[in-house]
């Protein structure tokens, strides 16, 4: 319908009718709700373009009948992507088809957030509202800035949800608009990396940062600075260098790379994988702005002698891999083998990252590992195998449980099998596949029971002939699972809850396999039949059989 309506209005040449605007914005208001997020979007796109095209006619409908609610859902979390970009849009149009109406429009925003139940709201949403209205109306900034920038001050006794949101749009602001001649405004952001709640450090690093993007000879030296020399500030300092590092303009970062290069690799020694992983975050993305200089200085370090370095270098490769783009690929691809050797580390912690890259690459550059996956594969099987020496016994108080080290890396290794199905099949052996998909489904970590569960789910729909053949071996463990918790004088609520979901898991696996295997393996079609007879599960089983 949205569609429809929008190449209808996109068709007249001549202009709208008079009539046609009140009309529409009538049939459109039901649709002004968070209850379907999808027509929500269609719905503000269609009101942006009615605003654009015949402002006069569809702004005083629009401030009667809609703005309010439109108000009500702007600081709604729920309003991501396509939503969120839709809202930005109809702010954009709303200012323009009238110059008086921003004034009102920035209080308002500010007046629904804070009035929002704390859950509900994403002050996010509301700066970047904000920020669509200034940059669409230039001529509100001085008063908006003015307005909130007070409110984070050292003076101020704001209550710290003004401040959090104060905060993003200065921040939000300060993306395309120097501030250079206000710096008090920087300089308090700073202040508040000391403040005791950490929703307001962390908003106070976003507006450092992005006050930094507006004009990086005044301020980005100093963030650098803070993350080389304060400690106790290093983090905040690295995740504001991150949102420079996320949202300059290419040129803007070829200019700076240097600068942050080596700090950033500086601060990579530490232990603390928190403040490693934002550091490899900027050094990830900083490579793909001049990859011919970066990725051999990346490469070089692969066999530090520091487990902290090695775990960067790995980690910020896999950063690299969110840039789709195949610019640098020329590049990388020599050198991608070598940083995915890193998965026979003796480090853990570098092993699994080195995993999680595999897991990226196959995802988003999987020509790139293809021709080497015969090589990786056996690096990655190994982490499936359960590893007793990476399990210990933890004592508390009468009690004692188990803790799995290698679990982590365990579970990376089967996500990145499951990857590697809808990207690189043609180059997997799926009987050898198998052997290490069946072991998951008698796993201890009910985790990767499900991720083996949604791989034979995946294989029965892409491979059935493969799947088929391995049935007798994976019926056991899913009649296990089917059989549900032990339930003892121990057992919680939680518990069976857990298992109710895992069982769950293992009857979408069994529906899906039911559609191919019948007649192949005599003791599956036994559980199969078991299952349907079962009062608690065989009603959903049925119903998946025929969904499916």
């Amino acid at each position: 319908m949205f569609l429809a309506l929008d190449i209808l209005l996109k068709s007249y040449t001549t202009g709208i009718p008079p009539g046609l605007a009140p009309a529409l914005i009538a049939q459109v208001k039901p649709y002004i709700s968070i209850t379907d997020i999808a027509l929500l979007s269609q719905a503000l796109s269609i009101l942006a373009l009615l605003l654009k095209l015949t402002p006069r006619t569809t702004f005083p409908e629009v401030e009667k009948h809609l703005l309010l609610s439109i108000y009500e859902i702007s600081h709604s979390s729920l309003l991501t992507a396509n939503a969120l970009d839709s809202l930005l849009s109809f702010y954009a149009a709303l200012v323009q088809a009238d110059n008086q109406i921003s004034t009102h429009v920035v209080p308002n925003l500010v007046i629904s957030v804070e009035k929002a139940p704390k859950a509900e709201a994403s002050p996010a949403n509301v700066a970047k509202c904000i920020a669509q209205v200034v940059k669409s109306q230039p001529n509100v900034a001085a008063g908006t800035i003015a307005e909130y920038s007070k409110y984070i001050k050292k003076s101020s006794k704001a209550k710290s949800s003004l401040v959090v949101l104060s905060l993003l749009i200065v921040g939000e602001l300060g993306r395309f608009i120097d501030m250079s001649a206000q710096k008090d405004i920087f300089a308090n952001a700073i202040d508040l990396f000391s403040s005791e709640q950490e929703e307001v450090r962390v908003a106070a690093a976003f507006a450092a940062g992005n006050i930094a993007i507006g004009n990086l000879s005044q301020f980005l030296l100093a963030i650098v600075r803070l993350a080389e020399s304060d400690q106790k500030k290093r983090l905040l300092a690295l995740h504001a260098l991150k949102e420079v590092v996320t949202h300059c303009s290419q040129s803007q970062l070829e200019g700076v790379a240097e600068m942050l290069w080596a700090p950033l690799f500086q601060n990579s020694e530490t232990s603390d994988e928190t403040t490693r992983n934002v550091a490899a975050a900027c050094l990830g993305k900083l490579a793909t702005t001049h990859p011919s200089r970066y990725l051999p200085q990346l490469h070089v370090r692969l066999r530090e002698s520091n487990a902290a370095t090695r775990a960067t270098v790995v980690s910020a490769i896999r950063y690299t891999f969110a840039d789709n783009s195949q610019s640098y690929d020329e590049l990388l691809a020599p050198l991608l083998v070598d940083f995915l050797s890193l998965m026979l580390d003796e480090d853990l912690t570098v092993r699994r990252l080195a995993l999680s890259s595999l897991n990226s690459a196959a995802r988003t550059k999987p020509h790139l590992i293809r021709e080497h996956l015969s090589a990786l594969l056996l690096s990655l099987y190994k982490e499936t195998v359960v590893k007793p020496d990476l399990i210990r016994t933890v004592q508390m108080g009468p009690w004692s449980y188990k803790v799995d080290d290698g679990l982590d890396a365990r579970k990376t290794a089967y996500e990145t099998m499951y990857t590697l199905l809808d990207t690189c099949l043609a180059k997997l052996d799926l009987y050898e596949f198998l052997s290490h998909v069946i072991p998951g489904l008698s796993d201890d970590s009910d985790e990767i029971k499900v991720i083996s569960h949604m791989i034979l789910f995946r294989l029965a729909q892409i491979a059935p002939a493969a799947v088929s053949q391995r049935l007798d071996e994976a019926t056991p463990p899913l009649e296990k699972t089917m059989k549900g918790a032990n339930v003892t004088k121990d057992t919680v609520k939680q518990d069976l809850e857990r298992a109710a979901e895992l069982q769950r898991s293992a009857l979408r696996a069994v529906a899906a396999l039911s559609k191919v295997g019948l007649g192949v393996s005599l003791r599956f079609d036994t559980f199969v039949e078991d299952v349907k007879k079962n009062s608690t599960w065989g009603p959903e089983f049925r119903e998946l059989l025929s969904a499916h």
